[in-house]
Parts: C-alpha cells; sequence; structure tokens
C-alpha cells in the first residue's frame, strides 16, 4: 500500500473487514505511532522498507532529533531528515562552488561520501543516491528491524 499513514490505515482494516488473509507490504509512510494507533494488532507482520533509522547513534541525527521534538512536538521521520540533508547538501555546495546554479548541479552530481544526518549520501552515474536502506516488521505494536541492505 502507498498511501498516507492515515489512508494506509483505513486500507488495513477495510481489508481486515472484508477477510482479507494476505501478506501486507507498504511504505515508509506508515513508520509513525499515529498508523499503530488506528491500526492496533491489526499492523503486526506488515513489512516495509526505510531509508531512516529513528535510533541512529549518530550525535548529529540525535541532536536534530532532540531539537525537533522539542520545537514541534513531533516525532522525527524520514521526511524531516531528508529536508535537513537536502538543505545542508545545498550550503556546502554554494559554500564550495560559490551560487552558480550549473556549478551547484555539477557539485551535487558529484557527491561521494557527505555524511548527512540520515547517513552517507553519495550520488551514482543515473543521478539517484545511493544508500542503505532497512526491512522493517511490525511486531506488537513496535517497529522492528529486521535486515539492512
Amino acid at each position: 500500500c502507498i498511501a498516507p499513514y492515515a489512508d494506509a490505515a483505513q486500507l488495513l482494516i477495510k481489508a481486515d473487514q472484508l477477510g482479507l488473509d494476505v501478506p501486507i507490504i507498504c511504505d515508509s509512510v506508515i513508520n509513525t505511532p499515529e498508523f499503530l494507533s488506528l491500526t492496533g494488532d491489526l499492523s503486526n507482520g506488515i513489512v516495509f522498507f526505510n531509508t531512516f533509522r529513528d535510533d541512529n547513534p549518530d550525535p548529529n541525527y540525535q541532536t536534530l532529533k532532540k531539537l525537533y521534538e522539542e520545537k514541534t512536538q513531533n516525532q522525527t521521520d524520514i521526511y524531516v531528515v531528508n529536508a535537513y540533508d537536502c538543505l545542508w547538501v545545498l550550503v556546502e555546495a554554494a559554500k564550495a562552488v560559490g551560487h552558480n546554479r550549473a556549478a551547484i548541479r555539477d557539485y551535487i552530481a558529484a557527491l561521494d561520501g557527505f555524511q548527512g544526518v540520515s547517513g552517507e549520501i553519495s550520488i551514482d552515474a543515473n543521478g539517484d543516491r545511493e544508500q542503505a536502506f532497512y526491512v522493517i516488521e511490525i511486531r506488537n505494536g513496535t517497529f522492528v528491524y529486521k535486515e539492512n541492505y
């Protein structure tokens, strides 16, 4: 299911009401306490992947998490972490090459090993970010990290 967490929760509830007994695989948008609250035991066994780990021990991530959650009263998630990293990549690019759009684009395209709060950021020949992702299963109302890729 690819939907905002509230919609994904409604899909799961409706599947249960219809008696569907099939494996459920979702994307990272369900990685919220709100999804778990809406679905309860229905979410047990759901598997999804994410490029973000809330238990990341990196001190920079922990500082971001603390400040963000104190200020907003919301949980840090993949969107917060990616926005933070994007901003810092742009800042570093501008510091390195000035305010030239083409030079900033080339700097970002050549990123290799930039350490963001989401992990190491490298860009491949296709312009895609190379990054680890984590397989997560919901068990007894908690997110359990199964494997890293």
